[in-house]
């Protein structure tokens, strides 16, 4: 059994905390959050968080169960990262490990759990089951697959501070396998798909991974992984249209490519070089503009408006948006479609020059480049990368020194 609690109490002026009640981690303007009260003269904030666990650990069957708490009021991001508040969630896991070598198995794994969480006010806002079983093969490669169903989601944070959304259900399903690590060159591949229902939400994610041992010195890799994402429900914005709000949102068509390229020479026991290396390129199409109308309709394409061909217009790289269709613009927004490139890199070489005494030579690079469009070519975009923009190049010395106590 193991059991945490934490407090937290944070101070500031009234902006400060009324910039800690709008973040969001916690959004306390939401006009449908009855248990939350947004105050812009209050200058402190507290709240409360704990975790609480107990089960069987140990044998070939186990179980956990774990609680996990976070009042609205917990601000913990000075000591760490903290994506969200006031959030109450439930896990009961059970699996059973077979440990002695079976069939083509060395060892495997089987592993469920359901999960059950709400905020403070007693919304329930997700329900959700996750499977898994991954086990080692007799010829030392390994792998597995898993997946889950996810019930009754709602957001508290899509709309950015408006009302909470109702989502249609999803699923998920992944799957890896690895070949045996103790050779020279090893391969990994991984592969995940996500997918909601109403068709409204799909991503599908590749990763495949190559390491080469030369020597027993030296290791080579390089990471190549694509994402593809298709989502109905992408923010853009909330705009004013008179005395109310208007929350935008659109169909993107998002593609994300990137590789990790990682090199590791120990020279001698005390003198090593690690070079780690990544290009990155995004690109997001947008379409199928639309408002949400009533965020919790029973009927998933009740929830928001598609703008007509009559109400929206094109014109210098914004959109204008005739509501009413009375001939003026209500309300416009920018493209949102971007393409983004990065390369960042790091190059370390480490000397140890007496034992417990490190010296460190860091030399770091980045580029990015961005347009407010897709770039139809893979290379147009990564020559526009090296070419249109100068890189950030850093340079780092850091020496410690040891001195020893007799």
């Amino acid at each position: 059994m193991n059991a945490v609690i934490y407090m937290s109490d944070v101070r500031g002026s009234e902006n400060a905390i009324s910039n800690t009640q709008q973040s969001s981690a916690r959004y306390f303007q939401r006009p449908d959050a009855s248990h939350l009260t947004y105050d812009s003269t209050r200058t402190s904030l507290s709240g409360l968080g704990g975790k609480l666990e107990f089960g069987k650990i140990g044998g070939n069957w186990n179980f956990l169960f774990m609680n996990t708490f976070k009042s609205p009021g917990l601000e913990i991001n000075d000591m760490g990262y903290m994506r969200e508040a006031d959030n109450i969630l439930n896990v009961l896991w059970s699996g059973y490990h077979f440990t002695e070598p079976f069939s083509i198995f060395r060892n495997l794994n089987l592993n469920n759990d359901i999960y059950l969480s709400w905020d403070f006010g007693g919304n329930v806002d997700g329900l959700g089951y996750e499977y898994n079983i991954n086990g080692n093969f007799k010829n030392f490669w390994y792998g597995g697959f898993g997946g889950g169903f996810n019930f009754n989601q709602v957001s508290s944070t899509m709309l950015r501070g408006g009302p909470a959304m109702l989502l249609p259900n999803s699923s998920r399903f992944n799957y890896w396998i690895g070949s045996d690590d103790r050779k020279n060159f090893t391969v990994f591949f991984s592969n995940a798909f996500n997918w909601g229902s109403e068709d409204y939400f799909t991503r599908s994610y590749f990763n495949l991974e190559f390491t080469y041992r030369p020597l027993d010195n030296l290791s080579l890799s390089i990471e190549p992984s694509y994402s593809g994402v298709f989502s109905e429900l992408q923010y853009i914005g909330e705009l004013d249209y008179g005395e109310d709000s208007r929350y935008i949102f659109g169909t993107i068509n998002q593609k994300v490519l990137s590789a990790s390229i990682r090199i590791n020479l120990n020279i001698t026991p005390d003198l090593t070089v690690q070079y780690w290396g990544q290009p990155f390129i995004a690109s997001g199409n947008f379409s199928d503009f639309k408002m949400i109308t009533d965020t919790k309709a029973p009927a998933y394409i009740d929830r928001f408006h598609v703008y007509s061909e009559d109400q929206l217009t094109f014109i210098d790289d914004t959109y204008a948006i005739d509501e009413n269709m009375d001939g003026s613009t209500d309300y416009d927004f920018g493209n949102p479609d971007f393409t983004f490139d990065e390369w960042l890199s790091n190059l370390v070489i480490r000397w140890e020059f007496l034992p417990g005494s490190t010296a460190y030579l860091v030399w770091s690079q980045s580029r990015d480049y961005g347009q407010d469009y897709v770039v139809p070519a893979l290379w147009d975009s990564m020559n526009s990368l090296f070419t249109e923009k100068k890189a950030t190049n850093t340079l780092l010395l850091k020496v410690s020194y040891r001195f020893g106590l007799r």
